[in-house]
């Protein structure tokens, strides 16, 4: 076959090195770029021949770099794998960019650095190997047998440097020509900058591993003045925190969705928080910050990462923590508790050849807890709405709105299957919420439990062409930041915490955020820190003295 094309096509060629450099960094920029090519066009459609000089300035400028990286690391007999490397990176992070309107920023990089198999296999599909066929693969072959490089020229490095001094000179003028309009359109769309491929990933890889070789400061034990407060003198409370996956508010009916996507819970004797907002857009940002003393403003990884966090604080009150997980593990809140991860239960029940569904979650916490002479805080990380792969999170049983979208490939399922299939998703997390309170309720040598629900982050449904989450907090849609959750306290609880219940519910009425959940988690413990803010906590203001 590769004989054929060769004989047909007259190949391979002679090609110098800055040839094939250029021939595909042009095809990347014309073929990997879609979405930023569009979103230029769309904020700045030219209306003369003088217009296109933003064009011309933006694609020399791009390209420009791109050589200019291409030329630090592919001499000679690097310049073929360093290419094919660069193919098939465009061609990958394209894809998602296009299809799911994907930022590869620094913590999306983050999120991938961190995410397990699992969730990994989910974002691959047949669509995907098109893409690669097509935009990776012949432009690979093409490099590896078009083209025969001329290694033995002496002058090589000189050639690259004449050339990317003529590159430069070239991006000068025209940017310089169009200086005005540059910066106001770039001002003013920060978003194009942000899908400009591969050059932002690249960026963005670099950003996060600077971070993570940087020297880290010392570990700052800040709740190491955690003591137990309590003035009823038990220690006989249960508390969980179940955090959700991926549920966004918009599609809770305890917050106004027109479906009936809460029937459980409706029938419980919960308080609703409809008004919440999350600390990110994705898992290894918002957990790691919805359990640390930092707030969403001040909230960095490296520091939350080297400093204690409410587990901590409550550990070292005589708390006993216990970290059940469902999902891809606890982002580093829970490296020195005990931690307990479901992947290898292998329930009938409850579990396929598609991983686990979240009731695995109750399997012998009964018995845990009753076997507690403590104070005990669990927290339940569901696997929740996380998507693509919705219609694997709830049994068959739970797919009650049809048609449901039955791939990983949501882009290519009409609006109505992507619903469907979320919202089942959101009917079996009301289900597995229900069957945690039932559990608390049935345990009578227990009677002051609670448990507090809170999603990490929301969720894009399609909404504007974006899909997914993960999308840098400054241009996320409310989708994205606004989260469930409900809070469900037993009537011992409320005597022996002395909570007034109706100003809860006033209360719940207010705007509130991922800020509020450790400082409150703190205050109804009974834990005192000087790190513990009483403006924050929920249920400060409703406690009596």
């Amino acid at each position: 076959m590769l004989e054929l094309i060769q004989k047909h096509f007259k190949l391979p060629l002679r090609c110098t090195p800055n040839t094939i450099i250029g021939l595909t960094l042009l095809f990347i920029l014309l073929f990997d770029n879609q979405t930023f090519w569009l979103g230029l066009f769309k904020v700045y459609t030219p209306s003369s021949f003088a217009d296109y000089i933003l064009y011309v300035a933006v694609f020399f400028f791009i390209f420009s770099f791109l050589f200019f990286l291409v030329s630090l690391f592919s001499y000679r007999y690097l310049l073929k794998p360093t290419l094919i490397f660069l193919i098939f990176l465009s061609a990958t992070t394209s894809y998602y960019i296009d299809s799911f309107s994907t930022i590869f920023d620094k913590l999306m990089i983050q999120n991938i650095a961190r995410t397990d198999i699992h969730e990994s296999t989910e974002l691959l599909d047949i669509a995907l190997f098109w893409h690669l066929i097509f935009y990776a693969l012949l432009p690979t072959l093409f490099i590896r047998y078009g083209c025969i490089i001329l290694t033995k020229n002496k002058n090589q490095i000189l050639q690259r440097i004449k050339m990317l001094c003529l590159l430069g000179v070239i991006s000068l003028i025209s940017i310089y020509s169009a200086y005005k309009d540059l910066t106001f359109v770039f001002r003013e769309n920060r978003v194009l900058a942000f899908v400009i491929n591969p050059l932002f990933p690249i960026v963005s890889a670099y950003k996060y591993t600077r971070d993570q070789v940087r020297t880290k400061p010392p570990y700052e034990a800040v709740f190491k003045d955690a003591h137990y407060n309590d003035n009823t003198g038990s220690n006989n409370n249960v508390f969980i925190v179940v955090v959700g996956e991926t549920a966004r508010a918009n599609d809770f009916e305890l917050d106004g969705y027109v479906r009936h996507t809460n029937p459980y819970l409706m029938q419980q004797n919960i308080i609703n928080y409809p008004h919440v907002s999350s600390c990110g857009t994705a898992t290894a940002i918002s957990v790691p910050c919805m359990f640390s003393w930092l707030d969403h403003d001040s909230f960095s990884n490296s520091q939350a990462e080297n400093s204690d966090n409410i587990l901590n604080a409550l550990e070292n009150a005589g708390v006993d923590i216990l970290w059940r997980d469902n999902n891809a593990g606890c982002q580093g809140v829970c490296n020195n508790n005990i931690y307990e991860s479901v992947s290898h239960i292998h329930l009938q029940d409850y579990c396929n050849e598609d991983g686990c569904f979240d009731e695995v979650l109750l399997d012998h916490l009964k018995e845990k807890i009753q076997s507690t002479k403590h104070d005990l805080f669990i927290v339940l990380h569901q696997q929740g709405s996380h998507g693509p792969a919705y219609y694997r999170r709830y049994p068959k049983s739970f797919a009650r709105y049809l048609p449901e979208c039955r791939t990983t490939a949501v882009q290519n399922c009409t609006n109505e299957e992507i619903t469907n299939a979320y919202d089942n998703t959101i009917l079996y997390t009301d289900y597995f919420l229900n069957q945690v309170i039932n559990l608390l309720k049935s345990i009578k040598s227990k009677p002051s439990s609670a448990m507090m629900y809170i999603s990490d982050h929301g969720e894009s449904l399609g909404e504007n062409g974006v899909y997914l989450h993960g999308l840098p907090y400054f241009m996320a849609p409310k989708q994205q930041t606004r989260v469930p959750m409900v809070l469900w306290m037993s009537e011992y609880f409320q005597k022996n915490k002395l909570i007034d219940k109706n100003c809860m519910i006033k209360n719940s009425q207010l705007p509130i955020s991922h800020d509020n959940i450790s400082h409150s988690v703190l205050g109804v413990m009974d834990i005192t820190a000087k790190k513990y803010n009483a403006d924050l906590d929920i249920f400060a203001s409703c406690r009596k003295e």
